[in-house]
């Protein structure tokens, strides 16, 4: 057997060649490198075989799998960033039908019904998508999505109620129409507070930081600011001339909140950090004769305001830009229209239509009709969500 001195000029070559890393007298390994060497020509040609040994055999497959991994990950993440978007589903509390209709907006079309009590009115959905609330008699319905069933009851009362929904999805604000309002932690269903608004609640909104909710009177057009956590009412704002008004909404990141009165060709937008009112005086349409303002909602990227009409000839939609609020677009449908919402993704326009029974589906780029969907008895109010 040969000396370990015999292979020192071969194992100080690999030490060179592993970059001064130390390697430990392996004789034997050293007598087999010295060989493979000596057995290979000086200057292999290009064309020439090569020996691979047993590791680089391995090393090889192994490059070759990693290749082909990274090739499959980037085919397939090239896929999902062009494959549409889900757009969700729609939820529609169908009055008189005692259940919520569920349209799958992928393909717009009715994937169930839903029971959930006599009189189904004020509709909100949770954040994630995960929950609808339902006022119907005597309570709230609590709707779990992914299930498509009720899960649970939260008694109030109320009959006929209004809900509202904090952004962090665990503080439900329930008014009757009797104008008592009641703020309820969903969590453990307790009741936080309990207080007179002083007016026939229609809608409630709450700002994104959970400070303020606002809730708009039906018959005079006056708005109640909330002080959640107080737990009482803080401030009128709209009074004056008054007016009936259904629906108001927020702008996406919750800075500015958007209430309609195309009648008296007006719109206010009231900053929700200071509460302060700007009155916004609008160029009168025909077809804004009356009260004809229905449900509202903003575009995603806050730059387009889509509010429903009503009305046996005026029926349909116009859309107001956020900077100047001029009317941008418009499309006659006719009929009445009540609720608006728009798809997750922001291309779909949903609107009830109660005498109808329908769900109409617009394109909300184009206001062109994509589909008219039946769906339950008197459908007046609509939500979406994933």
């Amino acid at each position: 057997m040969p000396s370990d001195n015999e292979f020192t000029p071969l194992e100080d070559a690999l030490t060179r060649a592993g970059r001064e890393r130390a390697y430990p007298p392996t004789p034997h390994i050293a007598a087999r490198v010295r060989a493979t060497l000596q057995a290979e020509p000086s200057r292999p040609s290009i064309l020439a075989p090569r020996r691979f040994g047993l590791l680089a055999g391995f090393a090889s497959a192994a490059a070759v799998l990693l290749l082909a991994a990274v090739g499959t990950i980037i085919v397939r993440d090239q896929l999902a960033a062009t494959a549409s978007p889900p757009r969700g589903k729609a939820y529609i509390a169908n009055l008189l039908g005692g259940d919520l209709s569920v349209i799958a907006l992928q393909n717009d079309s009715v994937e169930r019904s839903i029971a959930v009590g006599k009189n189904p009115w004020g509709l909100a959905i949770s954040p994630d998508g995960r929950r609808v609330y339902s006022a119907v008699d005597e309570g709230v319905a609590v709707v779990d999505t992914a299930r498509g069933q009720r899960v649970d009851f939260v008694p109030t009362g109320f009959t006929l109620a209004k809900l509202g929904l904090s952004a962090d999805g665990r503080t439900l604000l329930v008014s009757s129409p009797g104008g008592q309002m009641k703020l309820i932690d969903l969590p453990t269903q307790g009741t936080l507070d309990e207080f007179t608004l002083g007016i026939n609640p229609y809608d409630i909104k709450v700002e994104p930081t959970g400070r303020f909710a606002y809730v708009l009177g039906h018959g005079d057009g006056s708005l109640a600011v909330v002080d959640v956590r107080a737990g009482k009412v803080i401030d009128r704002l709209l009074s004056g001339a008054s007016y009936t008004a259904y629906f108001m909404t927020l702008s996406p990141d919750g800075l500015w909140l958007y209430v309609p009165r195309l009648g008296n060709g007006e719109l206010w937008a009231i900053d929700t950090r200071t509460n302060v009112v700007r009155r916004i005086a609008l160029e009168r349409k025909p077809y804004w004769e009356g009260t004809p303002e229905r449900g509202l909602v903003v575009s995603p990227d806050g730059l387009r305001l889509y509010i429903a009409t009503q009305g046996d000839t005026t029926g349909g939609v116009s859309v107001l830009d956020t900077q100047n609020f001029n009317e941008v677009a418009r499309v006659n449908l006719g009929g009445g229209f009540f609720g608006a919402a728009l798809s997750p993704d922001g291309t779909q326009l949903l609107l009830t239509d109660p005498d109808g029974n329908t769900l109409t589906i617009l394109s909300a780029d184009t206001l062109k009709l994509i589909t008219s969907v039946h769906v339950g008895s008197s459908p007046f109010r609509v939500v979406a969500g994933p």
